[in-house]
């Protein structure tokens, strides 16, 4: 975020963002203004934003590259509205703590069908995803 001379974050927050479509942090940008529950406008540059915004319902999408339905997003912009509870709910789906075991049952299915037994011990999941996200070559380790 830019630095806030003289105002704070929720004043910040509370005009607005706009992030380029093509930004590679575009949805993190929205999962940021979900969080903080001021009105989105956001191009439909992916099915991520679809998914992000409920397809419509908690922010405003316009299709990518069409630059008079931004502007006249963009002009309209004064009279939207957020659903703030919604918002929320929806930004925590994407926490570290309620994405993790979504992964971990990905991860668990994978396995299965990988053969592994159907009773999967925590240690195993472990080391299956320690093998999937860690390289196997030492020198490309962090």
């Amino acid at each position: 975020m830019d630095w806030l001379e003289g105002e704070t974050l929720e004043q910040r927050l509370a005009r607005g963002k706009l992030a380029p479509a093509g930004a590679a942090h575009l949805a993190a940008c929205v999962l940021e203004a979900l969080a903080a529950g001021v009105p989105i406008i956001a191009t439909r540059c992916s099915a991520a934003m679809d998914a992000l915004l409920d397809h419509g319902a908690l922010g405003r999408l316009v299709p990518c590259g069409d630059m008079q339905a931004f502007a006249g997003a963009i002009a309209d912009a004064g009279a939207l509205t957020q659903q703030a509870a919604a918002s929320l709910a929806q930004a925590r789906r994407f926490t570290l703590e309620e994405a993790a075991p979504a992964y971990l049952a990905t991860f668990a299915t994978v396995a299965l069908r990988n053969g592994a037994s159907e009773k999967i011990r925590p240690s195993q999941l472990r080391r299956l995803v320690r093998r999937i996200v860690t390289p196997s070559d030492p020198s490309r380790r962090a």
